[in-house]
Order: C-alpha cells, then sequence, then structure tokens
C-alpha cells in the first residue's frame, strides 16, 4: 500500500508574527460547526476568500520595495509555508494548528522548540 504524506503546518506557531488571524480561526470554528450541513458551503467559501486576500495581501507586501526587511523576512516565511499552512483547508478533519497534539506529547509544549 502506498501511502501520501503533506507536509501540515501549524497555525499557531504562525500567529505570533501577524495579529489578524483571528478571523481565520474565527471562520474556520464556523464552517466546523456545520461541516455535515448545507451551510457548510457558504462558510468554507468564506473561508476561502478570506484565505485568497491574505495571500495577496501577503504577496503585495512581500514586493513593496518599502517593506521593512524584516517583515519581508516573516512574508517569506509565509509564502514558503503556505502550502503547508493551508492544508486544513481541503481537509476539514485536520485541526488549523497543533496545539492539543503537543500539549499532550509534552507537559510544555514550549519544550519542544527548545529541543529544535
Amino acid at each position: 500500500m502506498l501511502f501520501k504524506i503533506q507536509l501540515l503546518i501549524c497555525w499557531a506557531h504562525v500567529r505570533r508574527d501577524f495579529l489578524s488571524l483571528g478571523k481565520l480561526y474565527h471562520l474556520n470554528n464556523s464552517r466546523l460547526e456545520v461541516v455535515d450541513k448545507p451551510e457548510f458551503a457558504e462558510r468554507d467559501n468564506k473561508l476561502r476568500e478570506a484565505l485568497d486576500e491574505m495571500g495577496q495581501k501577503m504577496e503585495t507586501e512581500r514586493q513593496d520595495e518599502n517593506t521593512h526587511h524584516a517583515c519581508k523576512k516573516v512574508l517569506d516565511s509565509l509564502d514558503n509555508h503556505w502550502d503547508g499552512l493551508t492544508v486544513f483547508v481541503d481537509h476539514p478533519e485536520l485541526p488549523m494548528d497543533n496545539n492539543k497534539a503537543l500539549s499532550s506529547f509534552l507537559e510544555n509544549p514550549q519544550d519542544l522548540l527548545k529541543v529544535a
């Protein structure tokens, strides 16, 4: 049997650099409340539109020569990890972040970052 492995990136780690991610969490939670109902399509579309908007803004700011180099570094990281960050959109059964997994794995999830 052949398994397909796909990288899933944790939004909680990205959240440190972007303060507007609350909207994405809200939209995702809203669609998950109705995952087996007709309203899912509308809520799913709103999430996808918000991610498209964020992706466009990211690219615009990356290309803007007035964007500070430290900000560009964060935006470049976001761009490099975008595919893994957006896996949850096509797979609602997957979480946006791995906080629950980290918490169950370690008493203090931040310890994992010290090891890495």
